[in-house]
């Protein structure tokens, strides 16, 4: 068990800010314990690398939805947003991007509610992707619910902002969808939380930082 002094130092070996690492320090001397994953220590760096990578080095726990017009096709497709939705809602040279739409457009309707069980008025925003890990979409609030207890339905804010739940959720969520068996390879651990590789060289690097701030 490491104490918050030793995260803080920890965590900045790995590259996060001194402000960041100190505000998270106590939440992860609380929770980010060998007895939090089934494989033990042996997790913690694949998970820490991935997490640090998901959310900017601690600096983004709430999805950043100020997508450009073009940047929202070019991403998402016309399958989940239009043209003209896109222009309309999305940031140009003439006005920002209006978030709440921008979510509705991508989260909501028929495929936000067969993918992300996003049935009411509303979840496309409430349940924009949050967390360390990125937790997207209403059924996926309600699994991690019930694994942690949390009222993360109600109170879905609680993963958007530094504290012990948001890490909680996290490591859950960890548990939850990466299978023993890939924890030590970079590229099927990755593939475990993306569903690709996008990401993988700097999670890559991040493991290695990760393993040497740990020793």
């Amino acid at each position: 068990m490491k104490t918050p002094a030793q995260w803080t130092a920890i965590l900045i070996e790995c590259g996060v800010s001194l402000q960041n690492a100190v505000q998270w320090a106590d939440s992860f001397a609380a929770e980010l314990l060998e007895s939090s994953f089934s494989q033990g220590a042996k997790e913690i760096d694949d998970f820490l690398a991935n997490i640090l990578h998901e959310s900017a080095m601690l600096n983004r726990v709430a999805e950043n939805l100020n997508y450009s017009a073009d940047a929202l096709i070019s991403l998402f497709g016309r399958h989940r947003i239009s043209t003209e939705d896109a222009q309309r809602y999305g940031r140009t040279d003439s006005h920002p991007a209006q978030l709440v739409e921008v979510a509705n457009c991508l989260y909501g309707g028929a495929w936000g509610a067969k993918n992300l069980g996003n049935t009411q008025p509303g979840d496309p925003w409430m349940f924009r992707g949050s967390g360390l890990i990125q937790v997207t979409g209403r059924s996926n609030f309600e699994y991690l619910e019930r694994l942690t207890g949390l009222p993360l339905v109600k109170n879905p804010d609680m993963l958007r902002r530094p504290g012990p739940e948001a890490l909680a959720v996290a490591v859950h969520w960890w548990e939850g969808r990466v299978p023993d068996a890939v924890i030590g390879d970079v590229v099927k651990t990755r593939r475990a939380v993306n569903g690709g590789t996008m990401g993988l060289e700097h999670v890559t690097a991040l493991t290695d930082k990760v393993g040497g701030a740990l020793a």
